[in-house]
């Protein structure tokens, strides 16, 4: 415990002393084969662990006092997160408000020994919430990173002390039943500051936690394809990658992602308890179609902070990320078409295809094309010629193809009546029987039932001089049924 190099004085030469620490002691130590030279050095007994009961004593004072020659430096460090510039280098521990439980080192040193006290301030045993009367106004607080805040702590009955133990801020007052806890601009990712009171009556002492949440919106939120540059095919699944960068409390965030304007994911960090800004991510999954070919992807980070928090909550977004989808050509109707060719009349050969980049088309015949027309995907000519016409739709991905067969058509021969034959068959009857109806009834009768079985979409020349309430052809119909 008591250990230290002693320099004698006259050569510098430093000597080690080990053992337990003594009071005043006169010491000759020998330097080389025969000089010695006289020294004093008086501190402290070795110290033992001191604790230290907050319901013993409300305002424990940590006593690090040593004695020595040269006088003692003094330095102190705790476990209990208080800053060393707020302990100071004297050899008392005073604070303005409690001191945080946990363990305080004292280190007192000369240039010939050091030793070190520990103190244990044990936590104090507090009444919070019903039976506090304490009271925070308000009682949760939602701040800006930066902004001022302000906090009253009011006590419902007389109070020997009240005040707030914070990190920054600490105040308190004797006697008085409020104490303000404020901040000009607060920038410190603090522990919920605390109001304590101690009271002349039981509960003595109690404590109310402010409920506080210092927020930053993010510095930037950006979007990114992961392992990924350039243009996506169709079919193949990606990752886009979301990255928001210093964002605080990270537990009130969530990701919103959006295709145009349809949000298709969200995820949140409730999980995660830390208060100062963080960097986070989230990854969509897609699997794009050409319906996406076009389409732009966007993250929206937004702190939602409860009602207490900026209405509307604060949101901050990432460009939007442009899908650029490749895909191959594809015919609106692929099958071979058959056309009939009339000499001198146009046809149209179509043969566009839907694709992304935009498909190119080239023209194979037996018969050459017009340089104009080889590479166009709707041809429309009257100086075609009968035969097969295959089309290629091609880009990077694929190419696809499709026939024309063209046939040749026959002029349009006049249509033969479909009663002409019974038609002529009454003109032959009454003509050999001197025009006797009542030798003919048969061949009338037939053409009475070839008229009765055609459909409104086969007419008959010959039916319509044929009078259903006559028996005979009109003239009209007799004129017209001798023409073959």
């Amino acid at each position: 415990c008591g250990r230290g190099p002693f320099r004698g004085p006259s050569n510098g030469q430093l000597l080690h002393v080990r053992g337990p620490a003594v009071q005043l002691m006169d010491w000759e130590v020998p330097v080389g084969n025969s000089s010695t030279f006289p020294g004093t050095v008086k501190f402290v007994t070795c110290p033992l662990p001191e604790t230290l009961d907050p319901a013993v004593d409300e305002e424990p004072v940590l006593n690090c006092s040593a004695d020595g020659n040269p006088p003692p430096a003094y330095h102190w460090w705790s476990s209990a997160g208080l800053p060393e510039a707020m302990m100071g280098n004297n050899s008392v521990l005073r604070t303005s408000s409690p001191l945080p439980s946990g363990t305080y080192n004292c280190t007192a040193s000369n240039p010939l020994a050091s030793v070190t006290k520990v103190f244990v301030v044990l936590p104090r045993s507090q009444m919070s919430g019903e039976g506090c009367s304490l009271v925070l106004k308000p009682s949760r607080v939602v701040v800006s990173f930066g902004e001022p805040v302000s906090v009253t702590c009011e006590a419902a009955r007389p109070v020997r002390v009240l005040g707030w133990e914070s990190t920054v801020g600490s105040a308190h007052t004797q006697q008085d039943l409020s104490v303000q806890w404020k901040v000009d601009s607060l920038i410190d990712w603090i522990e919920e500051p605390i109001c304590y009171g101690v009271f002349f009556t039981a509960p003595r002492q109690c404590e109310e936690k402010l409920n506080l949440v210092l927020y930053k919106t993010p510095d930037s939120v950006s979007i990114r394809l992961v392992n990924h540059t350039g243009s996506m095919r169709e079919g193949t699944e990606y990752q886009l990658l979301c990255e928001v960068q210093n964002v605080a409390p990270v537990q009130y965030l969530a990701l919103r992602w959006y295709r145009d304007q349809t949000e298709v994911y969200h995820s949140s960090f409730t999980d995660l308890t830390q208060s100062s800004p963080v960097q986070v991510s989230s990854i969509l999954l897609i699997t794009p179609t050409r319906a996406d070919n076009g389409a732009q992807y966007k993250c929206v980070a937004e702190l939602d902070l409860g009602p207490e928090g900026p209405q509307p909550a604060p949101t901050v977004s990432s460009g939007s990320l442009n899908a650029s989808v490749h895909y191959p050509p594809n015919f609106l109707s692929p099958e071979p078409e058959m056309l009939e060719l009339v000499v001198g009349a146009e046809v149209t050969l179509n043969c566009s295809a839907t694709g992304f980049p935009v498909p190119v088309y080239s023209w194979l015949s037996a018969h050459a094309l017009q340089e104009t027309l080889s590479e166009e995907a709707v041809i429309t000519s009257s100086s075609l010629l009968p035969g097969t016409y295959t089309c290629m739709a091609s880009n990077r991905l694929d190419s696809k193809s499709k026939r024309f067969l063209l046939k040749a058509k026959s002029k349009d021969m006049p249509r033969k009546d479909p009663c002409q034959k019974q038609a002529c068959a009454i003109q032959t009857c009454l003509q050999a029987n001197k025009y006797s109806e009542s030798m003919c009834v048969d061949v009338i009768g037939e053409m009475r039932r070839c008229c009765q079985s055609l459909s409104t979409d086969r007419p008959s020349v010959c039916c319509t001089g044929f009078s259903r309430d006559q028996n005979t052809p009109t003239p009209s119909s007799q004129s017209t049924t001798t023409s073959s």
